[in-house]
């Protein structure tokens, strides 16, 4: 056996040992996608595990794209009544990446990232919409401003942690803001859409 074909069989052989790996976690630690499988409680966001995309179409022509870090944040719910639930995120201004540093800077410039460093989202109302759907309104804090915002919410699953033993679980959201609402809009309107869409992952571990 050549070395090539060694090196081959090596590769196969250990995505065969990952997917044997990967079928034994997910029977020991299942995923249940069933929103009354989440324990009650207070959990904190992953930073590591969660992040807000942004893109707006630029020129009425195609969509760009960037990302927000997540910071820090913390959920409080029960699954017996999902509308009592209190979400707070803190996003980094100063961290906003579209892979394209001149337009970072610009960008950062334009939500006075260096006096208002985070961007707070807070919840002020859950409508449940489905078994495992929400409308969560909160207060979406950027710069200056303050204004209401809606995001579509997904709950994804509950697990126990395979490497800690955490009680982690997961969102999927998505939502819209108006630049103009926010103040933003005025170097950008000849060139780009006042419409700003969201859309959010992240995960929460329960505090111990």
């Amino acid at each position: 056996m050549t070395l090539r074909h060694t090196a081959t069989a090596a590769l196969i052989a250990a995505a065969l040992g990952l997917g044997a790996c990967r079928g034994i976690v997910d029977t020991v630690y299942p995923v249940n996608v069933a929103p009354s499988s989440i324990h009650a409680g207070s959990y904190s966001i992953d930073p590591s595990h969660a992040g807000v995309i942004f893109n707006i179409r630029h020129m009425e022509l195609a969509r760009f794209y960037g990302r927000i870090p997540v910071k820090d944040g913390s959920l409080a719910i029960d699954p017996d009544s999902p509308e009592t639930a209190k979400l707070q995120v803190t996003m980094d201004a100063a961290g906003l990446d579209t892979a394209n540093p001149v337009l970072d800077e610009k960008l950062r410039d334009l939500v006075s990232a260096d006096e208002y460093p985070e961007i707070t989202f807070e919840s002020i109302s859950v409508v449940r919409t489905g078994e495992a759907t929400a409308n969560v309104t909160g207060n979406l804090t950027i710069a200056k401003a303050t204004k209401p915002v809606t995001l579509v919410v997904t709950f994804a699953g509950r697990r126990t942690d395979p490497l800690s033993g955490d009680d982690r679980m997961g969102f999927d959201a998505t939502g819209t803001i108006r630049l103009s609402e926010f103040g933003l809009s005025a170097v950008w309107t000849p060139f780009v859409a006042d419409e700003l869409d969201l859309t959010i992952g992240a995960e929460f571990t329960r505090q111990k």
